[in-house]
């Protein structure tokens, strides 16, 4: 379980970086913004994936606060308030009450980035110490429905539709 759970932190990694290159192609705007976050001389004709893979200390999709900050910058998209708005009712929750109760209070973007027990540090964890969380398997399912509420919620953001109000 706890290679599946860094898998499912990775995938949100990919996917993040994913749809910030999707949006990037799509906005006219975006090529002149990233280059005044990349900040030095670059040549124009660059494409904009190699651009952002080129400058990975600017735009390092590990790292979730530099990822929220720049889908910020580049597209005024916040996505500390996509997770905080989730509206869907999670049906795994974190197996350590006190996480869960910082969950619900603080939020799940809170949670990943926490630096002691959050998501982001556990797939550091288990990544470079071989470490295995006591309850994997819940802090597994807790993530994959976290990943899945988000991803669908982010496109909600993005195009301004409601998957929940489309009929069956």
């Amino acid at each position: 379980m706890s290679v599946g759970i860094s898998m499912l932190i990775s995938s949100l990694e990919v996917y993040l970086k994913a749809i910030f290159l999707c949006l990037a192609k799509a906005n006219l705007d975006s090529r002149s913004r990233i280059l005044d976050i990349i900040g030095d001389e670059v040549d124009a004709n660059i494409p904009l994936e190699t651009l952002v893979t080129s400058n990975r200390n600017k735009f390092n999709f590990q790292n979730l606060k530099y990822t929220s900050k720049n889908f910020k910058r580049v597209f005024e998209l916040d996505l500390k308030q996509v997770f905080d708005n989730e509206k869907r009712e999670r049906g795994f929750h974190h197996p350590d009450a006190d996480v869960e109760k910082f969950i619900e209070q603080r939020g799940v973007y809170d949670y990943l980035i926490e630096p002691n027990y959050g998501g982001l540090i556990l797939r550091h964890k288990i990544i470079h110490q071989s470490y295995t969380p006591e309850e994997a398997k819940s802090i597994f399912l807790m993530l994959y429905e976290i990943h899945k509420y988000f991803s669908t919620s982010l496109v909600e953001e993005i195009y301004g539709v409601n998957f929940d109000e489309i009929p069956k």
